[in-house]
């Protein structure tokens, strides 16, 4: 056909042209894409009877495609038929077999299984059985009646049964003439049942029964029917009830009608008649739940609309069935199994389906039915019966598993589903595809898609768009059936991700190729051959295509045993109640001499080993003596060889027979509940006395006294019993008995109770009972009353209704002594609702409801456990995959599983948070993927088969490997450098899955954040830390910031972009009041001055709106003004102030230097050798008065020992350039007034105490040991003053003003005042030589400290000899602003509690900071002094009193002078309190004011004369050195 187009059509014409372009496009795409062809039956063969001398026809049709007709032949036994050999035999064009003149004679019958089958182009199918059978009679009557010998009165019963197709008409006769129907005397049932009621004299004779069949008749022997003889006695006793006919084991199809016949006689001894009733599975069946279970004649049980199911909580009418016959004399059993057949269906039935080459498959076919059909798969009419490892096989004894398809596995197949009842088939079409090969999806045609999915992909231009070859393909396991291999990711993996691995493998001289795929770099590759060789070869793909070479590895699986297969046909035949005969056949392979048999088996009673028996290996049988009465055994045989155990056969079951009770009912007790009743109260033997199941009990009672008495039976389920019709105040006794269908067991002793004289009053009905308890479970609902404690009236019983969502649907009876009931037989996740209601002779009372649910339906729980698997093994293969290895001891040497057992794996994590996760497998070997990187995990395993269950096997431990981090760092956040506005610190917490070790971060940063991320500037962090400071930024610049953690396997994901805009900086002679940053000064890179203008570019001065910086504004110049007026102010106010403290001062010092001359002349001890007293201040005290600071040369360079307190790392100031020169010339008074900033009056009362002041202090020399002089270094960075800032509002600044900070007293440095000891060790460092890049702090911990204190501390300056201790500052300390003690030189303030030594004392709430020294005196301090003198002290006397320290700092100090280090400040070993600030403490200038305690004592002089002059010389050098520091440092 073809298409012309002209141009001036336009577009709609193009639009018709492009649909029909596509209209044959996808009818050629239609005609390229395989489909299925029918061919399956239409019409198979049913079951039929044939009639001898009459013709026969049974169809077979066949639906297939249009080429050509199928040949249809029809097969009988199993064997084709030959037409051309039997004329009796034909077929029809469509299929239909037609027998003629049929025949069935011994040596010749057309009875038998037919079936027909079809080839066409070279398939064949075969189609379901079909009975045939001729029409007959047997001979002889397989059931014939039986003579009956009954007391007048009773009821009589014959039954015959005779082979007959079609079945026989049953008629009787009675002395040769027949019986009639008859209400009330005969009754006759097509069974081949006559009944006879109340017998009398003329219904005595013969009898016998006629079988009326197609050809023929048959008449059963006659019998007779006559009168038991009664012994004659003074009082009739009674008789125990027989059965003239028990029921019979009985067959029947699912929705039919069945009788269950059971007729008795015995009088008892009030001239009753026996009653019957019938018993299911041990508990009485209730006649009036609904219609379909009636009693009809004297007794039998009718059953219409018979149901099956084998599902737990549904009713289901195939159980085991007991006739009960009961007078007061006794009671009787018969029992008898209802089996109910089900023809099979198809629960899941094969599908047409498609597979691609090289794939393994799973073909369903699953079927129901009683007794379980059993499944058979053909191929061509063939069947299937492949063995472990063939590539074909039925696996789970239903499903058919394919192996690494092949071509030629195209083809019908065809699954039989085969029972008593009948057969089935489902007929399905393969269709194998090459590997790479589309393949039809549509809901009516499924299909296996395996192959590699590309959706999207991309076209491979260059060889290097695909994925090299993996590498490093290596076997991690090798075991006789499965391998294990693992490999590396490709080298080059090209411009897109791996998707995927395919793994192909074959065999080594076959052509069945196979293939997988996986995600992972591992794979388990199972259902392999012993001892063969496989090829393998792995390939990587992306969105691009596969790699062209795969890598490829040999491997071969290793030898399994040569031992023998399992034995055949096994079959455990119950002989008794205590024995079992197993038998079996020989091994099919027996590989080598058998040795012997092992027999192993287990009961169903929770033993949890198995027990093995050896046998000989010439017999195959073996006979179990001494067993268990009625319990359950399960047997499997193994054939042992030379070579060690074989394959075990499969399991099989046997029950031994039931037999009386061994032992009585436990816990009996009786109890009156009224003028005319008993209640009987018991509980079941023992499980291992009951030898059977428990039928009922015999209730015997009497009166006390009496010879006489009565017996009633209960079911089995009950443990109540009430005795009623009682005489009144009558002494009676009681014994019960259990029992099973082979009779009672031993009874209990007699029990005696006693009836109450008179009964509660029943002119009320009942009242309501108090309460109502159902507690529900899958199929029932237990349920508990309480009857009404304060009611008046008589309760003869209660009436327990229940229904499915409406009450009182059913109904059930009890006596006024039973508060228990079990509600059997009901739906699961169902609403019940039920009632319980008394009764008496007035009627009944007001019910109580109760509404509940049942539960879902569960799995039962298993009875019998098995042996934990052994040897397990984790095997860790990636960060993410472990492979699990185990053996199971019941499978033998070879460790093959033949059976439906299966394997649970739990694990958890370590630590376990109780919380487990599971998995399944078939084999003996599993997979674990999706495992959390990093993770030590804990594996075990248990196995399950049937019912059985073993425990969990011991548990097995290992951690996977590290990945690559798989989280962001998070809270990335940017915070501007304090005195550098072109500065910027990020801070990040670490990723929430690390994955491992983090090893390092790299900080991304650029200004423009479309370039790639390898265009950005790159900083990296090693280690832990978690922040970085860039510098030398741009000013007024855009920087995007990201962060990637890494670890030894790779890098993380980035954070997102933090966005961080340095601030605007204008260069001009002043500050801008309009600055971002509180007006604070920069020194920038530059060495200009930088003002910080916020991010707003609108803001800024007049000047520079207009281009150009030339002068000052008018508001620049009024800030001005007003900040000279007012430093003018604060300085007059300052220079006021400092003359009025040092005058103040002066009286002080007189004043303090009498309180010290007292003590020392009144001290207790006169003797001028006794040993001063530990904690006292010294005799000496230094006066720096007169000392005249002046400036030290930058050469000079000396060693401070001044010791600072740590403070706050946020409060340090990191440049004091405007301290005026001559604040050094005043005392310390007058300095700290003049260094207070103008804003210091306008604080509150609380703000100004929390200025930190100086205190007196008590330095004891004489408490100290003897040690040599070691100078400290004053670690304050650049000889800053500490500052602290106020919680006053950010203000816009001045130069010569730091807004809210409150400055403190500088440090000071010293020279070395003993050169001797410098030259001992390293060049010392001046403290102005340290960095300020750094400052730490140490920082005691408090319980109940609700202050956070986020300061660092370097651990590594802890270890300088003579560091003391330090807290923080309080933030709620109470200073006395009226006393100032001042400490010398510096003029720090210090806490206004004073302290020493022996103040502070170790308690639980303190953490000790590295370097404490905690002593037996319960002082502490730091390295190895103990008083803030130390630095000054001569070395320690021999005598000294002094405590060994648990833990001792060594001195360490930096290799050159002239190198800045990072270090704290030296710390005083002053006494400590928690929560206060702690200043830098050196010797006193005066005596302060010391404010005693109880602990306190007088001062006591040094230990000797000798040591007091050692200290005086030690602190003349001070004083030298002192002097030369004020002469070159501070000289105005």
């Amino acid at each position: 056909m073809g298409f012309t187009h002209k141009k001036k059509n336009g577009p709609q014409e193009i639009s018709v042209f492009f649909l029909l372009t596509l209209l044959l496009v996808h009818i050629n795409e239609v005609s390229g894409v395989p489909s299925f062809t029918d061919f399956f039956f239409s019409t198979e063969p049913t079951d039929v009877i044939g009639y001898k001398g009459k013709s026969l026809r049974m169809p077979c049709s066949v639906v297939h495609a249009n080429r050509g007709a199928p040949i249809i032949d029809w097969y009988k036994n199993g064997a084709k038929l030959d037409i051309s050999l039997d004329r009796r035999l034909s077929i029809e064009v469509d299929g239909t077999l037609v027998i003629s003149d049929i025949v069935d004679r011994k040596v010749e019958t057309d009875a038998g299984s037919y079936h027909c089958s079809a080839t066409w182009e070279g398939q064949i199918i075969h189609s379901r059985k079909c009975s045939v059978q001729v029409a007959g009679m047997e001979r002889n009557f397989y059931i014939e009646p039986e003579d009956v010998e009954v007391y007048l009165s009773d009821t009589a019963m014959f039954q015959c049964a005779i082979d007959s197709i079609p079945a026989a008409n049953i008629s009787w006769f009675k002395d040769n003439q027949p019986v009639s129907d008859r209400p009330g005397k005969f009754r006759s049932y097509p069974e081949g049942v006559l009944e006879i009621y109340n017998v009398e004299f003329g219904d005595l004779g013969s009898y016998l029964c006629s079988a009326e069949g197609v050809e023929r008749s048959r008449r059963s022997p006659e019998v007779k029917l006559s009168q038991k003889r009664a012994v004659i006695s003074d009082e009739f006793e009674g008789n125990i009830p027989d059965f003239t006919l028990k029921p019979r084991d009985t067959s029947t199809l699912v929705g039919s009608k069945v009788i269950l016949f059971c007729g008795s006689f015995g009088l008892g001894s009030d001239m009753s008649k026996p009653t019957i009733t019938w018993l299911k599975n041990e508990r009485e069946i209730d006649l009036n739940k609904d219609g379909r279970v009636t009693m009809i004649g004297g007794g039998n049980l009718q059953i219409l609309d018979v149901k099956y199911s084998n599902l737990e909580g549904q009713e289901s009418d195939d159980a085991t069935y007991t006739c009960r016959a009961e007078n007061d004399v006794d009671s009787s059993d018969a029992e008898a199994r209802l089996e109910v057949l089900v023809p099979p269906v198809f629960t899941t039935q094969p599908q047409n389906l498609f597979a691609n080459e090289k794939r393994d498959i799973i073909v369903p076919c699953q079927a129901s039915g009683h007794p379980k059909p059993k499944i058979t798969w053909y191929k061509n009419g063939e069947i299937i019966a492949g063995e472990a490892g063939d590539y074909v096989r039925v696996i789970e004894d239903e499903n058919l598993q394919f192996l690494g398809l092949v071509m030629s596995d195209s083809g019908y197949y065809q699954c039989f589903a085969e029972n008593s009842v009948g057969t089935i088939q489902a007929t399905m079409q393969l269709k194998v595809v090459q590997q790479n090969s589309p393949l039809p999806i549509s809901p009516s045609t499924p299909s296996i898609y395996y192959h590699v999915q590309r959706s999207g992909a991309y076209s491979a231009t260059n060889p290097d768009d695909v994925p090299s070859q993996p590498t490093s393909l290596m076997v991690a396991i090798v075991s006789t059936r499965y391998v294990t291999l693992t490999w590396s990711e490709p080298d080059r993996i090209g411009p897109s991700e791996i998707i995927a691995y395919m793994i192909k493998w074959v065999e080594t001289g076959s052509e069945r190729e196979r293939v997988t795929n996986t995600t992972q770099r591992e794979v388990n590759i199972l259902h392999l051959r012993p001892n063969s060789e496989y090829q393998f070869w792995v390939s990587a793909f992306n969105r691009y295509g596969g790699t062209i070479v795969p890598a490829n590895i040999k491997i071969r699986t290793q030898e399994e045993d040569d031992v023998p297969t399992e034995p055949q046909n096994v079959q455990a035949v119950p002989l008794s109640p205590k024995s079992v005969e197993l038998t079996w056949e020989l091994p099919t392979q027996t590989k080598g001499r058998l040795l012997n048999y092992a027999i192993f088996y287990y009961t169903d009673n929770g033993v949890e080993e198995d027990q093995e028996v050896h046998v000989d290996s010439s017999k195959t049988e073996h006979l179990f003596t001494d067993l268990e009465e009625y319990t359950e055994y399960t047997f499997r045989v193994v054939a042992n060889n030379t070579n060690g155990v074989g394959l075990a056969s499969p399991e099989v079951t046997a029950r031994t027979f039931s037999d009386m009770p061994s032992d009585m009912p436990q816990n009996f007790t009786l109890e009156t509940a009224s003028s005319t009743s008993l209640v009987v109260r018991w509980q079941p033997p023992l499980l291992q006395h009951c030898n059977g199941k428990i039928t009922g009990y015999k209730i015997r009672y009497k009166k006390k006294g009496a010879k006489q008495g009565a017996t009633v039976t209960t079911a089995g389920d009950r443990v109540l019993y009430a005795l009623t019709d009682l005489r009144k105040d009558t002494q009676y006794q009681v014994r019960i008995s259990a029992q099973t269908v082979n009779g009672s067991g031993p009874p209990t002793n007699w029990l005696n109770g006693k009836t109450y004289a008179d009964d509660l009053d029943e002119s009320h009905v009942p009242e309501m009972p108090d309460r109502l308890v159902v507690r529900p479970g899958t199929n029932s609902l237990i349920v508990q009353w309480v009857p009404n404690r304060r009611s008046q009236y008589l309760v003869r019983g209660y009436y327990l209704g229940y229904g499915k969502g409406i009450p009182d649907v059913y109904r059930q009876l009890f006596d006024a002594t039973t508060f228990f009931y079990t509600i059997e037989n009901l739906q699961p996740a169902s609403e019940y609702v039920v009632s319980i209601r008394g009764f008496n002779q007035a009627g009944e009372g007001p019910p109580r409801y109760e509404t509940v649910f049942t539960l879902e339906e569960t799995a039962e729980e298993p009875i019998t456990p098995m042996l934990p698997p052994i040897g397990l093994k984790a095997l860790v293969l990636s960060s993410q995959t472990i492979v699990l290895t185990w053996t199971d001891n019941s499978l033998g040497k070879i460790q093959r599983i033949t059976d439906n057992r299966y394997y649970t794996i739990r694990y958890t994590t370590i630590p376990s948070k109780g919380r487990y996760k599971y998995s399944n497998s078939t084999e003996l070997v599993h997979h674990i993927e999706g495992l959390k990187p990093n993770a030590m995990y804990e594996f075990s395993v248990k196995v399950t088969k049937g019912r059985r269950k073993s425990s969990w096997s011991m548990a097995v431990a290992n951690k996977t490997q590290e990945a690559a981090p798989s989280s962001i760092p998070r809270d990335l956040t940017a915070v501007p450098v304090e005195g550098d506005p072109l500065a910027v610190t990020l801070n990040w917490q670490p990723p929430q899955r690390p994955n491992g070790q983090i090893t390092g971060y790299l900080v991304f940063y650029t200004t423009d954040n479309t370039k790639e991320d390898l265009d950005w500037v790159v900083e990296g962090v090693l280690g832990e830390k978690l922040s970085l400071t860039i510098t030398e930024l741009t000013p007024d610049t855009t920087y995007y910031f990201k962060v990637q953690a890494r670890n030894s396997k790779g890098y993380g994901p980035m954070s997102p972009t933090k966005i961080y805009k340095t601030p605007k900086v204008s260069v001009y002679g002043g500050v801008r009041p309009n600055s971002g940053v509180g007006g604070k000064v920069y020194n920038g890179v530059d060495g200009k001055n930088y003002v910080n203008e916020g991010e707003d570019p609108k803001e800024g001065t007049t000047e520079e709106k207009k281009g150009g910086l030339g002068g000052l504004s008018q508001n620049v110049m009024i800030i001005i003004i007003a900040c000279v007026v007012g430093a003018t102010f604060c300085i007059v106010v300052a220079v006021i102030t400092v003359f009025l403290c040092r005058r103040r001062d002066h009286a002080e010092r007189n004043r303090m230097a009498r309180i010290y001359k007292d003590p020392v002349q009144k001290a207790k001890s006169p003797k001028p050798s006794a040993p001063p007293r530990e904690g006292q201040p010294p005799d000496l005290w230094i006066d720096h008065d007169h000392l005249e600071l002046k400036s030290i040369g930058k050469d000079d360079r000396g060693e401070s020992s001044v010791s600072i307190a740590s403070t706050r790392r946020n409060s340090l100031s990191s440049v004091h350039t405007n301290i005026p020169a001559d604040i050094y010339n005043l005392s310390g008074s007058e300095a700290e007034e003049r260094l207070l900033p103008p804003s210091y009056n306008q604080l509150t009362n609380s703000q100004q105490r929390n200025i930190i002041r100086p205190k007196p202090l008590k330095l004891p020399v004489d408490a100290q040991t003897h040690r040599e002089p070691v100078a400290m270094v004053a670690g304050y960075p650049n000889s800053n003053i500490m500052t602290r800032y106020t919680p006053a509002p950010p203000r816009p600044g001045s130069p010569g003003e730091d807004s809210g900070v409150i400055p403190m007293r500088p440090v000071y440095p010293r020279t070395q005042y003993q050169m001797q000891y410098a030259a001992q060790g390293p060049p010392r460092v001046n403290a102005g030589d340290i960095s300020n890049t750094a400052s730490y702090r140490l920082v005691p911990c408090m319980e109940g400290d609700d202050h956070g204190h986020p300061e660092a501390y370097d651990e590594s300056q802890m270890h300088r000899v003579g560091y003391g201790g330090f807290t923080t500052p309080s933030h709620h300390g109470s200073l006395n602003r009226r006393h100032k003690a001042r400490t010398p030189i510096t003029g720090i303030a210090s806490p206004v509690k004073h302290m020493s030594s022996n103040d502070i004392s170790i308690t639980e709430s303190t953490c000790m900071t590295p370097g404490i020294v905690h002593s037996n005196s319960g002082t502490f301090a730091f390295g190895r002094t103990r008083s803030p003198l130390r630095s000054f002290s001569v070395p320690d006397s021999p005598t000294g009193k002094s405590s060994t320290p648990k833990h001792i700092v060594k001195p360490q100090q930096t290799a050159t002078p002239f190198k800045k280090v990072h270090t704290a400040p030296p710390i005083s070993s002053g006494p400590i309190k928690p929560r206060a600030m702690m200043a830098p403490m050196v010797s006193p200038k005066s005596a302060p004011d010391v404010l005693k305690t109880e602990a306190e004592e007088d001062i006591q002089k040094s230990v000797s004369t000798e040591e007091l002059t050692a200290e005086m010389a030690n602190l003349e050098g001070l004083m030298k050195d002192l002097n030369a520091i004020t002469q070159q440092d501070f000289e105005c």
